[in-house]
């Protein structure tokens, strides 16, 4: 009994570990807009018109002018109260053709 209690409890950590919805997203919001490959790939001298969350895949398409880029939230295992671990991931830029 005394092994499921403590099981149950490192379990709720884990499951209660995020900040609150919109915290969190302004922490991934930030990194985007810190991330070298994300600059890169839409070029550093462009202005970013629009950033958009897409909650089916947890990821969020930066947009520049006619180019964007589809960055994907990759969670980390966290095991302690606090914020999400996360990593991005970008993927090739698409342009429209004026």
């Amino acid at each position: 009994m005394k092994h499921l209690f403590l099981l149950l409890t490192l379990t709720s950590l884990t499951t209660f570990a995020a900040l609150p919805p919109y915290y969190q997203s302004a922490r991934e919001i930030n990194a985007i807009l810190n991330c070298q490959t994300v600059a890169q790939k839409l070029g550093a001298g462009s202005q970013i018109k629009s950033i958009q969350h897409v909650e089916k895949d947890d990821s969020y398409i930066v947009r520049s002018g006619l180019c964007e880029v589809v960055v994907q939230v990759r969670y980390q295992p966290v095991h302690i109260p606090g914020p999400a671990k996360f990593v991005l991931e970008t993927s090739d830029v698409k342009c429209l053709v004026d």
